[in-house]
């Protein structure tokens, strides 16, 4: 399983270009992919943490052979809060070819708060594994 961080050219999926004094605010997104096996146990887990500025995306790709996600995660400073875009991309190949879907979801969160994305779902059929993505944002130096 290969894992890449990647820090983009910014996009702002529509939004409203930040404030002068929010798009100077460094922000770190703190990302944790694994594998939690049915037991409870995690099999595999990669921590990153990338420092962004409001507005600008980290993408985070998991290449495991037939599978591959995509998670882009592009935090906004809304007052005291950060309003997190979480986009999910899945690509799943085999003998019979090659199926995808793609999520968008936002959440307004308060600093320093983890939120949990399942990019595959809750349950996956026909697996005794889950694949979870945790994520956190704070300011720099916080």
């Amino acid at each position: 399983m290969t894992l890449k961080l990647l820090l983009p050219l910014a996009f702002l999926l529509g939004a409203v270009a930040p404030a002068a004094a929010e798009s100077e605010q460094m922000l770190v997104v703190k990302i944790t992919p694994r594998v939690i096996e049915s037991d409870q146990t995690v099999s595999w887990e990669q921590p990153l943490t990338q420092v962004t500025k409001a507005g600008v995306p980290v993408v985070v790709k998991i290449d495991a052979g037939t599978l591959a996600i995509r998670v882009t995660v592009t935090p906004f400073v809304r007052g005291p809060d950060f309003l997190l875009v979480v986009q999910g991309e899945v690509r799943q190949r085999d003998e019979k070819g090659s199926r995808g879907s793609s999520s968008l979801q936002s959440l307004l969160v308060p600093p320093g708060e983890s939120i949990v994305f399942f990019p595959l779902g809750r349950q996956i059929a026909d697996s005794d594994r889950q694949m979870v993505v945790m994520m956190k944002v704070e300011y720099q130096g916080e």
